[in-house]
């Protein structure tokens, strides 16, 4: 390709972006090579979260997908661990058809790291490998953080799955719908006043969102460590992240892109002993404290800012900066908490060739060592993670498909590594013949081609010798 010359590109056409053959040069092509059509029914996706409480009710999503001859009838499974959550009826699919299931079951019975299966059942399909997703989730005893929420927005939505799934604490959630009107995040099933006041004065952890002086003054509704999110009343225009002053959260900051991130509202300014993010109105020098901690009598967190959720929705490092400030957050405020893990995964399940990323728990260790053992395996490999200065995330190679115990210093967890996306059923967007766009090395036209030139070196030759002969040399 670099020396414009056509390309042959032999594929079975499942490709996910097909326009990215416009830049090969004229003149390639491409040899679809033809595969058996088959049944088949695969588990794509499972969203589920990445902690939970012994007795609380889950959400999952699992996302099937056929394969071109369509899925026969069948059944979709969750096991957790040895224990069959529910069972749901598979219709048939058509071919290439996707389908999505919205399940809710409850957790009982089971404590620490487990391994969350679905499963579909379908006769006749070809592909068993992909029939089973596997993630890991962790079971407590008791909610290690609670969530209130008076004015529910996606801030909201997206600051308790950074609580459930980058940290990994077990949250109990409540939303306001309507004055006087309480539902549990999640199940939205009906709660009293009286069970939220209890649970945020209870809470290892309490977060208030919105309303916070709900309960009364924030300081006497909770003994523990305590969040406050208080979205502006009014607009003030956009604002942007400007500096991330010296804070306990610095380290988690340290990292972030500030200049590219989307901009906030901001509300007044809180007081405290310190700084954690400032914000300044377009191009005004003026900076304005958007979260501000204090460490005595307890811990507290004031964030007087909102449209965080922006940062999580564009993904990329906007994604990891959201997740770096309210993971800086809520670590900081549970810091007590019984995880001491030096490092955890970062996802709850990967597939195969993926690489994996491991995010750095509450030790200060920047070197974390990780032992690996495959179940039923006796052999053990060892992993070494070095966390430079700001960074809390590091990736190391793709595993094999398996279910892998991760020792790491202050506990352990499980990695599931599931099979490679390479089997999931995907519909072919190509077909044999021609392609590319580039100018190739023999569209150029050569000297060879170019008929006067012979004349001209002609001419030249002549001259010459004549020349030769008016100054009497043969």
């Amino acid at each position: 390709m670099v020396a414009g010359r056509p390309v042959v590109l032999i594929t079975d056409g499942e490709v996910q972006d097909s326009t990215a053959l416009d830049g090969l040069p004229s003149g390639s092509r491409v040899v679809v090579l033809p595969r058996p059509r088959r049944r088949d029914a695969a588990i794509v996706t499972m969203d589920a979260p990445r902690a939970a409480v012994d007795g609380d009710s889950l959400s999952i999503r699992v996302t099937l997908s056929a394969g071109a001859e369509g899925a026969a009838a069948g059944s979709v499974l969750l096991n957790l661990e040895q224990q069959t959550l529910g069972r749901w009826p598979l219709e048939p699919m058509s071919a290439w058809g996707e389908r999505q299931y919205d399940l809710r079951v409850k957790v009982s019975g089971i404590q620490g790291a487990a391994i969350l299966r679905a499963i579909v059942a379908s006769a006749g399909d070809a592909e068993p490998r992909n029939d089973t997703l596997a993630a890991t989730i962790e079971i407590s005893r008791a909610a290690s953080a609670v969530f209130v929420s008076t004015s529910p927005d996606q801030d909201a939505r997206f600051a308790i799955a950074v609580l459930r799934g980058a940290l990994a604490l077990p949250t109990r959630g409540y939303l306001r719908v309507a004055p006087g009107n309480w539902r549990r995040e999640g199940t939205l099933a009906p709660a009293t006043e009286l069970e939220v006041r209890q649970a945020v004065k209870d809470a290892p952890v309490a977060i208030i969102h919105g309303d916070t002086s709900i309960f009364g003054p924030p300081q006497s509704t909770s003994f523990g460590p305590l969040a406050l999110l208080v979205p502006p009343d009014v607009d003030d225009g956009e604002w942007y992240p400007a500096a991330t002053p010296v804070s306990p959260l610095s380290g988690a900051l340290a990292a972030v892109p500030l200049d590219s991130l989307p901009p906030i509202a901001v509300g007044q300014p809180a007081r405290g002993d310190w700084v954690g993010l400032e914000a300044r109105r377009g191009r005004e020098t003026v900076r304005r404290p958007v979260v501000v901690g204090r460490d005595a009598p307890r811990r507290t967190v004031t964030v007087t800012g909102s449209g965080f959720w922006r940062w999580r929705f564009r993904g990329g490092a906007s994604a990891d900066a959201y997740a770096a400030l309210w993971g800086g957050i809520f670590d900081w405020l549970a810091a007590e908490r019984a995880d001491r893990r030096g490092a955890v995964p970062d996802e709850s399940g990967v597939r195969a060739g993926q690489t994996i990323r491991w995010r750095r728990g509450s030790s200060a260790d920047s070197v974390v060592r990780i032992v690996l053992q495959r179940r039923r395996a006796t052999k053990s490999d060892t992993l070494v993670l070095r966390f430079a200065s700001g960074t809390s995330v590091q990736e190391t190679p793709p595993l094999p498909p398996g279910n892998y115990d991760v020792i790491v210093p202050g506990g352990r967890t499980i990695l599931v590594v599931n099979a490679s996306p390479e089997l999931l059923p995907s519909r072919p967007l190509l077909r044999s013949g021609d392609v590319g766009r580039r100018a190739r090395a023999g569209d150029a036209r050569h000297a060879r081609s170019v008929g006067w030139l012979y004349a001209l070196v002609i001419l030249l030759l002549c001259a010459e010798w004549l020349a030769r002969r008016r100054a009497g040399l043969r």
